[in-house]
């Protein structure tokens, strides 16, 4: 697969675990834009297990400045994880405690963003 284009990857695979995979694969091999493609791919078509690593990705507690994500984004962090809890398979409870609390002190702060946040992905 790693020949293959995203598109490719994606109709080929098989499997939403498959594509994820192979997110991960390019992931790791220095291929970040196909990798977090891929992984959207696969988190779309219901891989808890992307949805966990692109929620990890995207969270501001332990972003990785010099990861394949260019800031760290609350809101997807936070739709990942709500997901991938939702679907099961992979415990992202912690983590998502984590940011829930830490979107908790910044509403309690006067942080717009955080507030709709937790209102949309904490009901």
């Amino acid at each position: 697969m790693a020949s293959l284009g995203v598109s490719d990857v994606i109709a080929r695979a098989g499997s939403a675990e498959a594509i994820g995979r192979e997110g991960e694969t390019r992931l790791d091999g220095g291929r970040p834009d196909d990798g977090i493609l891929l992984l959207e791919a696969a988190a779309e078509r219901g891989d808890a297990t992307a949805m966990a690593k692109l929620a990890h990705l995207y969270d501001p507690n332990g972003f990785n400045r010099k990861g394949p994500i260019p800031s760290p984004d609350i809101r997807e962090s936070a739709r990942y994880y709500r997901d991938a809890s939702r679907a099961g398979g992979i415990s992202v409870n912690e983590a998502r405690g984590r940011l829930r609390d830490a979107l908790d002190a910044q509403a309690r702060a006067g942080d717009q963003s955080a507030a709709l946040a937790l209102r949309d992905f904490w009901p």
